[in-house]
This record gives structure tokens, sequence and C-alpha cells, in this order.
């Protein structure tokens, strides 16, 4: 099998809802899916995927594509890559060159050489000289079970150990560094391995690669206890997590992820049937590891421990959470406790309680600073309030800043009701003080507002209005000079000024479109669904074009991607989705029209076709009352072969009938009448031929 054919089987075979459903949150959504997009952080689902068109698109950033555009985004990689990685999904393989061979792309050789190491790895732990490494597993209460779910393995003593054996295996000392599973003694020009007498935790993606590893060393004088790969083209640690691959199911089904802060925390809580944890690999958290938690779940629960610096972590991390799409809480093990501890401890319900009694980030932070001016007396209690208010006056929601006002003094004071009722009036006090001290007055509103307009500071109240006036006029003169250039467009052929109207041309098509004649604005949107039709189903497009022509249709992308389809019909005898997609492709801003159709519409009725195109037809019989662009200006709809346009006859005999000549029997008046019985025709097909 050749590449273009192996390429048309993974787009046909490809389920793209299963695919993308291994990265984000999928639910139903009439004939879409939908989820949070995985490209930008949104609290809103507007990302769609349609399995039968097989296009996805987001409706906030504009994200749009197919299967192999979704791989290339998702995982960074080019377009051979996303196709080896489909092709290997799928079982599928194709013919390659000694030269492509040759140059294989160096993630891949990455990849290889950290599969290579995993696969050695394992086999260690389970050799003689693993011994050491077992019996502290075994300490640690993992069995055999978890240890190979897991793919945990050992690194034994040696400087040279795996790099020999990758050497076995064809895989060089400067492939291996590059991997980051050798370092290089410059004085020497030797080379040696990174991991040595530790335990290893090999690190997945999503899908089940090893992009890196995490090594816990056995020797308790050692002083890096744990010690992570570095980054590689294969690896950046601000963006994963460790066990993301095995929970990923599971936080589905739990509805929310928890984030602890070692492999070891992870594996444990797994053992013990807590599926839906994930760890940090030794770093902080980044807004890049929020953006992509919150493409797996609505809700986070971060477990800190109760020392000090797990409570210096949870502070840390409410900066990196603030414009996450997912709520964030906070659990945190009393008595000093990491997970691992805990879940030995108090076994699986006790760590499950834990979770139950999870709290925001706001109440947590709110119980550090009660946590830290705890014995500090009446002086503490007022700072306390203080700093407390600040904190509470970061939320913007009204009525949630209330509610946490009294959750507050509630907390604060116990069970004594009178004192937790005057510290909520203090409370209160305190942030309407403080709102009074930052609220700007209507002046700095006004300046701030005419700063960013670029007019000078006004020296007065006064002269702040009268600027103020002058920019509302010239809003309003900059609308209403492009709603008379819409109108001379519409009624006088002329040209929209583009100087106020800054816009894509399409844009303003489909604005004008839906918001002109009622025939021009159902026509779109009928036509709109037609051309999703075509996309799903070629056949029915080499129908469609029996009796409509591509330059008939209404919008200029919709024409261009009409014309696409002709030509995948014309040059193929079984056109099909694949085809059409794959041409669609060599244009980015085709492609990503055609998949906003595709998602964007309901399924299409066949039955349906007759009237779509009569209302096709009868938009361009409307000639100047609609509208239709070329070259980002607004045009006239293009008249008849005849030259002539409903609009245009209706005016002459109009004229005819003010001046008295008319009659039935004048040509131009049974013209009139002909067309308008090929608009409302007899059902078929001919009553298109009225010229």
């Amino acid at each position: 099998m050749g590449p273009e054919a192996a390429k048309e089987e993974i787009r046909e075979r490809i389920d793209l809802v299963d695919l993308i459903g291994q990265y984000v949150e999928l639910r139903p959504a009439g004939r879409n899916h939908k989820g949070l997009c995985p490209f930008h952080q949104e609290k809103t689902p507007s990302f769609n995927v349609n399995r039968e068109a097989k296009f996805y698109k987001c409706f906030g950033c504009g994200a749009a594509g197919d299967v192999f555009t979704f791989v290339q985004r998702v995982e960074n990689v080019g377009f051979p890559e996303a196709m080896k990685l489909l092709g290997d999904r799928l079982g599928i393989t194709w013919e390659t060159t000694p030269e492509q061979r040759e140059s294989r792309d160096e993630r891949e050789q990455v990849l290889h050489a950290n599969a290579v190491a995993a696969e050695w790895f394992a086999e260690q732990l389970r050799a003689q000289s693993g011994a050491p490494a077992r019996a502290y597993l075994a300490s640690r209460g993992l069995d055999e079970a978890t240890i190979e779910r897991f793919h945990i393995g050992y690194a034994p003593s040696g400087w040279d150990k795996l790099l020999g054996h990758l050497g076995s295996r064809g895989i060089g000392a400067e492939r291996a560094l590059r991997a980051g599973l050798a370092r290089r003694n410059e004085e020497q020009g030797t080379y040696y391995d990174v991991f040595r007498n530790r335990i290893i935790f090999p690190i997945h993606d999503v899908v089940g690669r090893v992009i890196a590893f995490g090594g816990r060393a056995l020797d308790p004088e050692d002083p890096a206890k744990y010690l992570n790969s570095p980054e590689t083209i294969a690896f950046r640690k601000g963006r994963t997590f460790y066990g993301l691959d095995v929970a990923r199911r599971a936080i589905a089904e739990e509805g929310f992820a928890v984030v602890v802060e070692g492999y070891m925390d992870v594996v444990a809580l797994a053992q013990h049937g807590i599926q839906h944890c994930v760890a940090t690999l030794g770093t902080a958290l980044t807004e890049q590891h929020a953006t992509v938690l919150a493409r797996y779940t609505p809700e986070i629960c971060l477990v800190f421990d109760a020392d000090e610096a797990g409570m210096e972590a949870a502070l840390r991390s409410v900066r990196v959470f603030e414009n996450c799409s997912a709520a964030v809480k906070v659990a945190t093990p009393q008595q000093g406790k990491d997970p691992d501890d805990y879940v030995r401890e108090f076994g699986a319900e006790g760590f499950r309680e834990l979770l139950r009694e999870r709290i925001g980030l706001v109440e947590y932070r709110v119980r550090m600073v009660f946590a830290r001016h705890a014995d500090e007396g009446p002086e503490g209690r007022t700072k306390a309030a203080r700093e407390v208010a600040g904190i509470l006056a970061e939320v913007p929601d009204i009525a949630r800043r209330q509610a946490l006002v009294a959750w507050t003094a509630d907390e604060w004071a116990g069970p004594d009701v009178g004192r937790a009722s005057r510290l909520e009036e203090a409370l209160l006090q305190e942030l309407h003080r403080r709102a009074r001290e930052t609220a700007p007055t209507k002046r700095d509103a006004w300046e701030s507002i005419l700063a960013e307009k670029g007019y000078p500071r006004a020296r007065t109240r006064q002269q702040g209005r009268r600027l103020a006036r002058v920019e509302w006029l010239e809003q309003e003169r900059r609308r209403e000079q492009f709603l008379l250039d819409v109108a001379v467009a519409q009624y006088g052929g002329h040209t929209p000024d583009s100087e106020h109207s800054p816009v894509s041309a399409d844009f303003i098509a489909e604005t004008l479109a839906r918001s002109s004649h009622p025939v021009v604005r159902n026509a779109h949107l009928r036509e709109r669904r037609m051309l999703a039709a075509m996309l799903v189903a070629p056949q029915l497009a080499a129908v469609i074009f029996e009796h409509l022509s591509p330059d008939e249709l209404l919008l200029p992308v919709h024409r261009e991607i009409a014309e696409v389809v002709v030509q995948v019909i014309e040059s193929s005898e079984a056109p099909n989705h694949g085809a059409v997609a794959e041409r669609l492709s060599e244009n980015e801003e085709l492609f990503a029209a055609a998949a906003d159709a595709a998602v964007g519409e309901e399924p299409y009725d066949p039955s349906e076709l007759d009237r779509d195109i009569l209302l096709i037809r009868e938009a361009h019989l409307l000639g100047d009352r609609g509208l239709r662009l070329y070259g980002g200006e607004a045009e006239p709809l293009a008249p008849r072969a005849t030259g002539e346009t409903l609009a245009d006859v209706e005016r002459e005999v109009q004229e005819l009938i003010r001046s008295g000549e008319v009659s039935t029997d004048n040509p131009r008046y049974q013209r009139l009448m002909e067309i308008r019985k090929g608009l409302h025709g007899r059902g078929e097909r001919e009553y298109w031929d009225y010229q």
C-alpha cells in the first residue's frame, strides 16, 4: 500500500469522536459531540466534533480540521508523524524508501529509545540485581499487578549499563543523549547513564507512549532523592502529568481529577482503587498544566501536604488556576501525612472522605490566614480580618462574596453564634471600606476610556464630558455611514467604504445574507446545510450540480468549496469524503470554512433538495435586493444570462402601470408572470428553464 492509499484508509477508518475523546471529554449534542476545546482555555464548551463528516470545529478560537490536523496540533507533530501515529493505531502500514527510513523524525527516534529503555528497566527489576528495588517497593505496599500496570522498573548501579543495552539495539550514545537517557563528560568525551541505582517510573503521554522517566534513589545518601528526565523534543515538564494515561477514564467517571505531588502517591492511591489521580513532575503547577487537565474534567482537586511547604504550594497554585475553566478545590491530609501514607493508614474510604471535604481555593486561603495568626491574640485577629477581607474582595461575584463572608465568620467563630455575627459585621465593614477607597470616580472612569481612545487627559469634568460626547458622535457617524453604504450597495450597486467596515468579506456577506431579504436569508441558511451534506456525501453533490452550478451559491467561500467538490467528482470514478477533505486541506481558509459548515448544521434531508435549489435560484432572481461580495467589495447579486432580474422587470412593469400603458398582453407583463411562475413552479426541476 502506498502513502496516499494509506492516508485515505486512515481517514475513512478512524473514529474522530473516539480519537478526540482520548484528549477531552466529549458529550453528545445533537448530531455532534461537544466538549472543552483542547487548544484554548474556555469555561463553556464550544468544541464540536462531527463523526459522519469527520471534522471538528471550535466556535471559540476557530480551530478546525480533520483527524490529521487534530493529531498534528494536539501532539505538536508534523503531518508525517501524525500519519504514523494514526497508522500504528489502526495497524496500517505503507511502503517507504530507504532514504525515508534513514531520515526518521527525531521525535520518533526519542520515543523509540525511551520504549527500549523502559523495557530494559522492567527486566532489571525482575532480575537478581533488582532484589533491593523489589524489597523497597514491597515495603511501600505495592503488589505485582500495580508494578506491572505502571511499568515500574529499576536502573542498576554502574555508569553505562543502559548505554550498552541501547547500543546493542542500534541506538547510539548521541541519540540516548537527545532522549535524556545519557549525559556527556565533556572533559573525557565519554557518555554515562542518567539513571543509576534508582526505582524507575516511566512517564507516558495520554496515548501510552513513554516520553520520559522519573527515578527515585535507593541510596539514602544520594543528594537527589528524585530525578526526572531533562526536557526533550518529546517531553515538556510544564504540561505533563504522571499517570494521566492511566487516570484519564477514571477522571471522566468520577467527575473530577485529583492532583498529588509524587509518583508514589499516584501509584499507591491507584492500588487502593482511587484511580483518578495524577502528579506533577517535581515542578510547580503551571498554566499549561491547568489547561491540559481542564480538558478532561470540570473540577480539579489539589491534595497538598498540611505542612508549611504544602501551604506555600497551594498559594502558588491559586494564581495558576485563576483563569482555569475547571472549578479548583483543595483537600489537605492532616497530621502532616502525604497521600501515600494517608491511604495506607486510613484506607481508601478514609481518603475518599478527605476528598469529600475538599474546599475552594478562596476558602483554603482563608484557612491559611487563620492558621498563620492563630496564636497572636487580639492583634493577630485584627491582622487576620484585614488579610481575609483582602482575599474576599478579590471575588468578583457579589452573591458568592457574601456567602464566603458568612462561611468565614462561622469557620472562625466555631459554635459561638454571637461571635460569628460580630465577625461577619466586621468583615462587611472592612469590605465596604476597601470598596470606597478603590472605587474610581466617574471622572476617572471617563478619562480612562478616553485615554484608551487616544484623547488627551481632560483638565476639567466639563471637558471630559465634551470629549466623551465627541467620541460617541464619532461612533454613531461610523455606524450610520456603514449602514448607508450597505443600503447603497443593496439598492444602488455601489460598494461600502472599506474604512468603515474592517471585517472579512465573508463575514459581511453572511451578515447581510442573514439580515436582508427573507428569501435571501433563508436561502443562505439552506445553502449552508446543503454544503454540509455535500462534504459528507459527494455523491449528493453530483446530483445537486446537475441543476445548480457552484457559481450560483450565495457566499464566495461556499462557491470555492463547491468548486473543489466538483473537481473531485470530475476527477474520480468513486468520489468520497476523504478525497474532498484532502483537496480542501490544501487551502487552510477553505478547510476551516468546510469544517465550520460540517459541524454546524443539522442532518440534511434530501427530500428538501428541490425546495433548497429553488430558494437559491429565487435569491438570484431578487438581484439587487440581495448582496454578493467579490474581492471584499459588495455588489448586487449577478443577474441571469439574459441580463435582467426580477427586480428589473418589476420596476419596468410598475412604470408601465403608472403610465397606463400596460395590459395583460404586454410582453413585459407576460415576462414578469413567467418569472413568478418559475419561482412558484410545479415542483419539477424543468421550471428553472424559464428563460
